[in-house]
C-alpha cells in the first residue's frame, strides 16, 4: 500500500488516543500507512475531510454531523472521548445566573459546547439571549490567551486549555459538561464512506488500536501525558494534570458509539438552537459495528492495586460474560455491550483518577454482582466480585437463550414479550421497584435482577 491514509485530528486531549494508538502501535500504523495529520481549527478540519485530502477525523459530533448533512458519506466509527468539557470563569462569577450579561466563548457553533451551554443557562433560568457568544477561533491553543487578555468573561473548551487558563490565573471551574449530562458524547471518529469501501481491514484494524490506546490511558496517564506531550504539543506535566483534573472528567474507557447517546444532543441542537430545522435518523450515520468488534474481543483488567496490576493493560482474553460495571461516579450502571470485564475481589472502576500519579490508579468499585449462565436447569455462578467482607452478591446478571428468557418472563409473570434482535434492543421492566434490564449479545439475552429477585424466579422455575 503506497497511498497514505491520513488521519487529521486538533492538539486537544480530546483526540489524543489518536497519538497514543499511533505510538503503541507504531509498526501497524507504518503497515498500513496510517498517518495523523494535524490540524488548527475545526474549519480546516472539516476541509480536508469533505474534499478526501483525509480518510477520517476526530470532530466535534455537531460538526460532523454538519458534514454529513450536507452531503459528506460518512460514519461515526468510534467516539474519541466521553465528557471532558469545563466552564471556565473569571473569579467573580460564583454560579451560573451570574453569566447574564457575560461573553462566553465557544469552540463552534456546531459544536457539542454550544448543546451544553444552553442547558446550564436553562438551568440558571436564563436564555441564550442573556448572554454574548464569541464564537470560533483560528487556532485551538490560542483559547487561553484569549480569557487572559480579558476578551472574554468565560470559556466552555476542552483539555488542556482549560487547566491552563486556571493555571494562569484569574479563572475557576464554574461546572464541568458531565454535570451537564453524565457520560456524555464530544468529540467521534467518523470515516469517508468511499475509505471504508476500499479498506474496510485497515478500518477495522484502527478502531481496535484505538480502543486499546483509549484503555491505555485509563490505565497509564503518565505515560499517555509523556505520548501526548509531542503528539499535541502540550507541556506533559500540564497534560497529565488535565487527564487528573477533577478526578478525571475526561473518560477514555467506554467509545462504543449508541444511538441514543446521540439523540438528545441532535434534538436540542434542532428544537431549542436552531441548528437545523428537522431530525434526520442518525442510524444511517452511526456505525458501531468496527468498534462492538474491538471491544468483544479484549478484557480490561480490573485488579485494584499496582504490584497485583503488575504491568496490567487491556489484554487479549477469553471471559465474554461480565458486560455490565456498575460505576459510582456516574450514579448508574452503564452498559457496554461486548467489553468483557476482570472483576476478582474489590475492583476499580475504569475512569475516575484518585492519585493520577500512581500507574493504574483508579477509584474505587462501589458494589458487588455475581455473573451466572442458565445450565439446563441450574444457573451456575460464572463469576462474583464485591467490595464487602461477604460473597454474597447485590446483584446478579443472568445469561439466557431466547427459550430460557421466554421461561423466565413467563413465570415473572410478563408474559411473551417478543424477540430481541440488536444489540442495541432494551428492554425496561419494573418489578418490585426493580428495574430488569435486558439486552442481546449473540444469540445470548441478558437479565439484571436483584439477589432477592433472583431467588424468587428460582423458586417460581422450580415449581414449573
Amino acid at each position: 500500500m503506497s497511498t497514505k491514509i491520513k488521519i487529521g485530528y486538533l492538539p486537544i486531549l480530546d483526540h489524543v488516543t489518536l497519538g497514543v494508538a499511533a505510538h503503541n502501535d507504531r509498526e501497524l500504523f507504518e503497515r498500513l500507512n496510517i498517518e495523523p495529520q494535524r490540524y488548527e481549527n475545526s474549519d480546516a478540519l472539516g476541509s480536508a475531510f469533505a474534499s478526501g485530502e483525509v480518510a477520517g477525523i476526530f470532530s466535534l459530533f455537531p460538526f460532523a454531523l454538519k458534514l454529513f448533512r450536507e452531503g459528506v458519506d460518512s460514519r461515526v466509527l468510534l467516539l474519541g472521548h466521553r465528557e471532558g468539557q469545563s466552564l471556565v470563569v473569571r473569579e467573580e462569577i460564583k454560579t451560573a445566573a451570574d453569566l447574564k450579561g457575560k461573553t462566553i466563548f465557544i469552540p463552534h457553533k456546531y459544536s457539542t459546547h454550544y448543546i451544553l451551554l444552553e442547558k446550564i443557562l436553562q438551568q440558571a433560568g436564563l436564555r441564550m439571549t442573556d448572554i454574548q457568544l464569541d464564537i470560533g477561533y483560528e487556532k485551538i491553543t490560542d483559547v487561553p490567551k484569549k480569557f487572559a487578555s480579558g476578551e472574554v468573561d468565560g470559556v466552555i473548551i476542552a483539555e488542556p486549555m482549560a487547566t491552563e487558563i486556571i493555571r494562569n490565573g484569574g479563572g475557576h471551574t464554574l461546572t464541568l459538561s458531565r454535570d451537564m449530562q453524565k457520560h456524555h458524547v464530544d468529540c467521534i471518529f467518523v470515516a469517508r464512506q468511499d475509505f471504508l469501501e476500499q479498506s474496510g481491514e485497515v478500518a477495522a484494524a484502527l478502531v481496535d488500536s484505538l480502543v486499546r490506546a483509549g484503555g491505555f490511558i485509563n490505565s497509564y496517564p503518565r505515560q499517555a501525558s509523556e505520548i501526548a506531550e509531542e503528539f499535541l504539543g502540550w507541556p506533559k506535566d500540564l497534560l497529565l494534570e488535565s487527564l487528573a483534573h477533577d478526578k478525571g472528567h475526561i473518560l477514555f474507557w467506554d467509545l462504543l458509539p449508541r444511538l441514543e447517546d446521540f439523540e438528545e444532543l441532535q434534538r436540542i441542537a434542532v428544537e431549542e438552537l436552531g441548528l437545523w430545522k428537522e431530525e434526520i435518523d442518525l442510524s444511517r450515520w452511526i456505525a458501531p459495528e468496527l468498534a462492538q468488534a474491538a471491544y468483544r474481543d479484549w478484557v480490561i483488567d480490573l485488579r485494584k492495586n499496582t504490584k497485583d496490576r503488575g504491568r496490567s493493560r487491556t489484554v487479549p482474553g477469553s471471559f465474554s460474560d461480565a458486560v455490565v460495571l456498575f460505576h459510582d461516579a456516574l450514579g448508574a450502571n452503564v452498559r457496554i455491550t461486548g467489553l468483557k470485564l476482570i472483576l476478582p475481589g474489590s475492583a476499580y472502576p475504569p475512569g475516575v483518577l484518585r492519585n493520577p500519579y500512581e500507574e493504574g490508579a483508579l477509584g474505587d468499585f462501589k458494589t458487588g454482582g455475581a455473573v451466572f449462565e442458565l445450565a439446563g436447569e441450574e444457573a451456575k455462578a460464572v463469576q462474583v466480585f464485591s467490595d464487602t467482607a461477604t460473597s454474597e452478591p447485590e446483584f446478579v446478571l443472568l445469561r439466557l437463550n431466547q427459550e430460557q428468557l421466554g421461561r423466565c418472563l413467563t413465570a415473572l409473570g410478563f408474559g411473551q414479550l417478543g424477540t430481541a434482535t440488536s444489540v442495541q434492543t432494551e428492554l425496561a421492566l419494573v418489578l418490585a421497584k426493580e428495574t430488569i434490564v435486558t439486552w442481546v449479545e449473540g444469540e445470548s439475552v441478558w437479565l439484571r435482577l436483584s439477589l432477592r429477585t433472583f431467588r424468587f424466579l428460582g423458586l417460581l422455575l422450580g415449581s414449573s
